[in-house]
């Protein structure tokens, strides 16, 4: 039984260990780039509510890549 215990454990100590060795090297690297501040809201005109229920959910801005892009607004309904 004993021995049986020590096999045991040796394999999971090696099973451990060339685990370990086996892993890539990770290396992350961050990139930042200030986009100035936010362009300020745009006016949207909006119809009508479709059904009741609805509200109309406003547009923002998101920053993609390099610069500022408007994401409208649109009708959000339950």
């Amino acid at each position: 039984m004993n021995t049986l215990k020590r096999l045991l454990w040796s394999m999971g100590l090696a099973g451990c260990l060339f685990g370990a060795a086996t892993l890539p090297g990770v290396a992350q690297i961050g990139v930042t780039i200030h986009l100035g501040p936010k362009p300020p809201p745009r006016v949207e005109h909006y119809g009508p509510r479709p059904r009741p229920g609805c509200f109309w959910g406003r547009g923002h801005w998101v920053a993609r890549g390099n610069h500022w892009v408007w994401i409208p607004g649109h009708w959000i309904c339950r």
